[in-house]
């Protein structure tokens, strides 16, 4: 098992690193869903991010 270990230590590292960095975001966008920063209700002219307006 400890050789396993130390042979595949760095993608164990990158992928350990991939996924926190992966739940962070969704941590994230949950967070601002909740808090109703980021939020679609399919009506474009009332989007404020709409460049139309």
């Amino acid at each position: 098992m400890l050789t396993w270990l130390s042979a595949n230590g760095g993608t164990l590292l990158v992928a350990l690193s991939l996924l926190a960095a992966v739940a962070a975001v969704i941590r994230s966008l949950l967070r601002d869903r909740r808090r109703g920063k980021r939020r679609c209700g399919g009506d474009c002219g009332s989007c404020p991010g709409c460049g139309d307006r």
